[in-house]
């Protein structure tokens, strides 16, 4: 059984690293007010006023002669249009609005103002472009051109602030080459590493460029005095190379940057060849010239990217220069372009070379560590023990930004500049003039977030899925990233008895073969052969943008972004160039390495993943994996053949007609939804969005027929229900028409509330009209679905409290004509009213009273605190009802499934505890609330009988260390039950696990603090702040089903390692402690060895989760609840991976001490 959000009776398993980066935390403003991410997410730190530390922001920007074309490469164009001035506009600009929140740097390419200047003689005399004439020497005097290293970073004084920075921008001058790489070497070297003065003090630069790098490499006469050359070798890893930026020898591999960023591959090859003229004078050594590739000379394809080359030009078809190789190497040569090394200026594929050798080592490796002395605060740059809680200050890293600017950026270009940002989606394409500006708010907007926010990681709160019966050799993990808001499915193997073999490795599934469908509520199709004439752009909620005739972006964009149908750098620059209603974000992804990859799955928090299916025999998983997730997104994997990819992903299925409500309480479409998930900026300025977010249950029929049945969650007032069999049974391309279903009514049909928690499977008679129930004919497989929460007010008659109660398939499910088309799939069987209901009906449990295969009764709740007993005995579903069994108080909502645990015949404990963590005002319970957990005895054979809380035995309970102890108190009699009540912010959310006839009820506690933090006049590190930190317990509670008390020898019970449980009382009878607290969100799923098969149906009837059913049987014998049929392994595995041992009472004769007789 499974101990879930939503109640689910499946296994389930989740493990969770997450990282938290640039998200807010406040509430979605609809009607709903849900909190917009789990509690146990919600860390937040806000700085109030200006930070005392401020940020480092350095602007290298690209001065080379290409800048003084417009951004189509026209250069007879007015001087505004000139992309230099055009630059120069965007920046001045944000210095002006975000004036000294930043400390700013401006380095350029070359620093031509400190060499050159304006001649307008020659302009006119000449026409001249570049109207340039060579200073006799650098003007240092006035202070011309760049900012000097040796000043560093403005500092907001009256001479060092950012208008200074925009008259440094004023100066600039587009003259020479594009040396992108060495420059970007030498001021992060220079200027920027040596700045760093404080351990929390971030670093950025922005590198704008218009052109392909180059320059790496000389063409200059071999044994030339480098001084004499404008262009010279980048010599990274020689001690020293001749700087063309500042025209002095500068050391490389002797500093300390190198032994930082370490020795390039190029080194090998230097050292191997020795090549270049050897050049001395004025005390200068070294070799300063690399061999310049000759074709003729058939060098090996892993030297050629180490020698220097020319880029050659031809014109194509359009008239426009293209390099050659690299777009029609067919064409003759027209021109040679400048000389660059590749390994230097350009990056194919996922190598670390060219500007990326340099950014993605200054992203990942600590700059300063403890061995570094202290930081300017005279604290350790590791952190100190004073720092803010929730906030790493161990590590000064450089984060780094791209953008190319203009319509001349070739391919190559492109994939520099991408690679060479520390994340894809830190490239910003400006082909449009308007479009730089946009470029370099967003950035810095980026940086303003950044700056903000916590980074946080813990576990999820989803529980382990196993992938076959008893106990398996193989658990599915989520993994979960909310920088990101990916997942991971992740596949860790396990010993017999329960417990993981090596957390350090796993497996993950392949998904090359994936398809995706989408259901807009009237057809169903395949986003990659939909027609353009079947949709549009407002059935995705997407304006026109500045598109003009292209009307196709929800088919070429968006459903390509979410079905992940070409690569997100592809759609994202098609979007760019056709003028889109949004730049689409770029999810991380590492070919070489499976762990990093955060595109293939959306975030999964409360959604489901299960399997289901015949155990394949040699393999030993069951055929079908499944999972629901907050892309919007049912994903169905199948059981792979290979053992490296234990499932293959083949179908992906969008409901994207589900209603819902947006931002405002408006109504809308989850498909309408979509675009947010998608668009750049989704977690920090888009909040999170909750997509298919419910629980689900699979279930296989008798002959092997496979279907399922979803809720919403809060993404959504509805259901939809597929036949994932149809995945093995029919062709893929007949998948739209074989798969789905059905969906919930939609418009004014649809009374439904938001569908959170979880659905139930169970067959039932529609035609009672014998005792017993005929099992030959007029059984169907139903769906159950809550009708949920409509609003947050419980007393609202917009909630509407019943049970609705669904045909899953048309077919006869009797044992006659089993499998027969009798009605229509989802034909609605009974909607069933909660008499005297409020706020809402929660999940319900279906029972099978007497084991032959058919529901007999539900139990479900309401946010009112109400418990019902809905009745499936009547003649016909119009004849089922509902009876109150429990009256809530208002303030006890009932927001999980009751268990149920089987007295005797008829006779049952409906065992259930209350609480929410739906809506955000919960967190903290500020009304006051005090939940509790209720056992409810309930006679089916006869008509309710109603009870309230005063009317049940209390039962109190105490801590001793670590472990809690339950009171033993016998239900007296005329006790209709009994009770436990909580602590202040403990809420059960979970439904309850029976094992044997001990419930095991997860209970949580969730605390948020508010923390405000004066700044300290001396260190800059402890602004003035506010956090919100929210830290969880949870407590695993077994109780005695019968009174709610102590767990004796006869009870089952958990243990875990080096945790006694047993205490002794004054006369020496034995018993156990009933419960343990845990740090974090705890969910678990139980593992039973001698669980020989994948029935739904438990001990005590239970029987509505996810598994195989059995035929229908007439005569059917009783399980005994009371004690284990076997030994065997049983254990409760956590999603922190931690497993806790069960015991209990085995069946069948033994020896015993005299002291368990009378037990």
């Amino acid at each position: 059984m499974q101990n879930a959000p939503s109640g689910r009776h499946r296994l389930i398993y989740a493990s969770v690293a997450s990282a938290l980066a640039l998200i807010s935390i406040s509430v979605q403003a609809n009607t709903q007010q849900f909190a917009q991410t789990p509690f146990y997410l919600q860390n937040k730190t806000d700085v109030s006023g200006q930070p005392k530390v401020k940020h480092n922001i350095m602007f290298l920007i690209d001065d080379s002669g290409s800048m003084l074309a417009n951004a189509g490469g026209n250069y007879n164009v007015p001087n505004k249009d000139r992309k230099i001035n055009i630059a120069k506009s965007a920046l001045k600009q944000v210095l002006r609005e975000y004036k000294d929140q930043f400390n700013w740097g401006l380095q350029t390419l070359h620093n031509n103002p400190r060499y050159l200047k304006w001649d307008e003689k020659k302009r006119q005399e000449n026409n001249a472009i570049y109207a340039y004439t060579e200073l006799p020497r650098p003007d240092d005097t006035k202070g011309k051109g760049d900012m000097k290293d040796s000043e560093g970073f403005t500092d907001g004084s009256v001479d060092r602030n950012w208008e200074y920075v925009s008259k440094k921008v004023d100066e600039m001058l587009a003259y020479q080459a594009t040396p992108t790489t060495r420059r970007y070497y030498e001021v992060v070297k220079n200027f920027v590493i040596p700045n760093i003065k404080y351990r929390c003090q971030k670093s950025y630069v922005i590198v704008m460029s218009d052109g392909d790098a180059n320059m790496s490499c000389s063409n200059q006469v071999p044994g030339e005095d480098p001084r004499l050359s404008p262009n010279t070798n980048f010599n990274y890893d020689r001690d020293y190379y001749y700087s063309n930026y500042y025209r002095r020898i500068e050391s490389s591999a002797n500093t300390l940057a190198y032994q930082y960023f370490g020795p390039s591959e190029a080194k090998a090859y230097e050292d191997k060849h020795k090549q270049g003229q050897y050049f001395s004078g004025n005390g200068l050594e070294g070799y300063f010239d690399l061999p310049i590739y000759d074709p003729r000379s058939n060098t090996p394809e892993g030297e050629k990217k180490f020698q220097c080359q020319y880029a050659e030009y031809a014109k194509d078809a359009s008239g426009n220069w293209v390099l050659l190789g690299e777009k029609d190497g067919k064409r003759k040569v027209q021109g040679l372009g400048d000389p660059f090394v590749p390994y230097w200026d350009r990056n194919y594929g996922n190598e670390k070379r060219g500007m990326r050798f340099f950014s993605q080592t200054l992203a990942e490796k600590d700059i300063k560590t403890e061995k570094d002395g202290k930081d300017a605060a005279g604290k350790s740059w590791d952190g100190d023990p004073s720092d803010p809680k929730g906030v790493d200050y161990s590590k000064q890293l450089v984060q780094t930004f791209t953008v190319g600017f203009g319509e001349g950026i070739s391919p190559v270009g492109k994939e520099y500049l991408e690679k060479g940002a520390s994340r894809p989606d830190w490239y910003f394409n400006a082909a449009k003039p308007e479009k730089l500006l946009d470029a370099f708010k967003t950035i810095v907007d980026n940086i303003e977030n950044d700056s903000k926010n916590t980074k946080f990681e813990g576990v999820s709160s989803t529980a382990p899925a196993t992938t076959s019966m008893g106990v398996p050799d193989m658990a599915a993990t989520v993994h979960l990233n909310t920088g990101s808001w990916s997942s991971q499915l992740r596949f860790y193997k396990l010993n017999p008895n329960g417990t993981p073999i090596d957390t350090t490795k796993f497996d993950q599934p392949s998904f090359k073969n994936r398809l995706t469908l989408v259901n807009d509520g009237s057809k169903t199709y395949f986003i990659d052969s939909v027609a353009d004439n079947e949709a549009s752009n407002a059935d995705f909620g997407i304006s026109d943008g500045s598109a003009k005739d292209d009307k196709l972006e929800w088919k070429n964009a968006l459903l390509k972004w979410t079905g992940r149908a070409g690569s997100d750098e592809a759609i994202k620059a098609d979007a760019e160039a056709k003028g889109y209603s949004q730049s689409y974000r770029i999810r991380p992804t590492d070919p070489n390495d499976a762990s990093k990859d955060e595109r293939n799955l959306g975030d999964i928090l409360d959604g489901s993943v299960a399997a289901i299916g015949d155990k394949d025999k040699v393999k030993g998983r069951q055929e079908f994996l499944v999972a629901a997730a907050n892309d919007g997104m049912v994903h169905i994997f199948r059981r792979n053949d290979t053992s490296s990819n234990p499932y293959d992903l083949k179908l992906s299925y969008i409901p994207a007609g589900m209603e819902r409500e947006d931002d405002k309480g408006q109504a809308t479409t989850l498909g309408k939804v979509l675009k947010d998930i998608a668009r750049d900026g989704y977690g920090s300025s888009t909040p999170h969005r909750y997509m298919v977010n419910g629980g689900f249950v699979l279930r296989q029929t008798p002959d092997k027929q496979t279907f399922m049945f979803g809720a919403m969650g809060q993404g959504g007032r509805g259901a939809y229900a597929l036949n994932i069999g149809a995945v093995a049974d029919s062709d893929r391309s007949s998948w739209n028409t074989t798969v789905p279903l059905f969906e919930t009514k939609k418009g004014s049909d649809n009374k439904l509330g938001y569908t959170i928690g979880s659905t139930q499977i169970g067959r039932v008679s529609i035609k009672r009209d014998t005792t017993p129930v005929n099992l030959k004919s007029d059984v169907r497989y139903a769906g159950f679905l809550a009708s949920g929460y409509r609003t947050e007010d419980v007393n609202s008659t917009d909630n509407e409290t019943a049970l609705y109660v669904y045909d899953m398939t048309g077919k006869e499910a009797g044992t006659q004509d089993a499998g027969k088309n009798v009605s229509s799939a989802g034909n609605l069987l009974a909607k069933i009213p909660a008499p005297n209901g409020k706020g809402g009906l929660s999940t319900p449990t279906l029972v099978d009273t007497d084991f032959d295969g058919i529901v007999d009764i539900a139990y479900a709740g309401d946010r009112y605190g109400n418990m019902f007993r809905f009745d499936l005995s009547g003649e016909t579903p119009s004849k089922w009802s509902a009876q109150m069994i429990f009256q809530g108080s208002g303030n006890q909502p009932i927001t999980s499934a009751p268990a149920v645990s089987r007295r005797s015949k008829d006779k049952y404990v409906v065992i259930f505890g209350t609480g929410s963590e739906i809506y955000q005002n919960e967190l903290n319970n500020t009304n006051g609330q005090i939940n509790a957990v209720y056992g409810i005895y309930d006679d089916v054979s006869d008509k309710a009988v109603l009870a309230n809380s005063s009317e049940l035995e209390q039962q109190t309970r105490e801590s001793d260390g670590e472990h809690i102890y339950v009171s033993d108190n016998k239900v007296g009699e005329g006790k209709k039950g009994w009770s436990l009540t909580l602590g202040p912010n403990e809420r059960v959310t979970v439904k309850p696990t029976m094992i044997l006839r001990t419930a095991v009820v997860t209970i949580r506690k969730y605390e948020s603090k508010t923390i405000h933090t004066d700044s300290s006049s001396t260190d800059v590190c402890l602004p003035d702040s506010t956090s919100t930190q929210t830290t969880a317990k949870t407590i695993i509670l077994g109780v005695n089903a019968e009174n709610g008390g102590r767990l004796g020898l006869r009870d089952a019970r958990i243990s875990a390692k080096d945790r006694q449980f047993i205490k002794r009382e004054n006369n020496g009878q034995i018993y156990y402690a009933n419960g343990m607290t845990f740090d974090g969100v705890i969910n678990f799923t139980y593992m039973n060895s001698s669980k020989a098969d994948d029935s739904p149906v438990t001990a005590d009837g239970d029987s509505g989760g996810t598994g195989t059913d059995k035929e229908l049987n007439a005569t059917p014998s009783v399980p005994n609840n009371k004690c284990f049929a076997t030994k065997g392994d049983r254990s409760l595995l956590s999603n922190q991976l931690v497993s806790l041992e069960v015991q209990g009472r085995t069946c069948g004769l033994k020896r015993i001490s005299w002291r368990e007789l009378f037990f």
